[in-house]
């Protein structure tokens, strides 16, 4: 099982509280619950690739950070909690056990 911390308060407290999180995140919060069961039922990073939410690890100035699909254009944005590379600086994705969530975005925005 993948261990899930949090660097995102209002993130965090919604995980365990599924009415603050409907508030809080509104359309996202199904999909919310569905990633983080998502995460939580595999061993390790590489689980993910070819799962539903298009696993994909984001480039440019978000490189290391990998994202999963919610509704619309929003992601939900990870990183692990230490990268494991090879040789040529890519992530092992099996070795990676650990993530730490950090935001719901719109990656696709240009301003940002």
């Amino acid at each position: 099982m993948i261990k899930v911390t949090f660097d995102n308060k209002k993130l965090n407290r919604c995980a365990s509280d599924p009415d603050k999180a409907q508030k809080e995140l509104g359309v996202n919060c199904d999909k919310y619950f569905e990633r983080l069961n998502q995460i939580n039922i595999q061993d390790n990073l590489s689980e993910l690739v070819g799962s539903p939410g298009r696993f994909h690890q984001l480039k440019k100035d978000k490189k290391g950070i990998f994202s999963l699909d919610l509704v619309g254009k929003d992601r939900l944005l990870f990183k692990p909690k230490e990268s494991i590379t090879d040789d040529n600086g890519s992530i092992i994705l099996e070795k990676i056990t650990e993530i730490v969530i950090l935001s719901i975005e719109n990656t696709h925005n240009k301003g940002k």
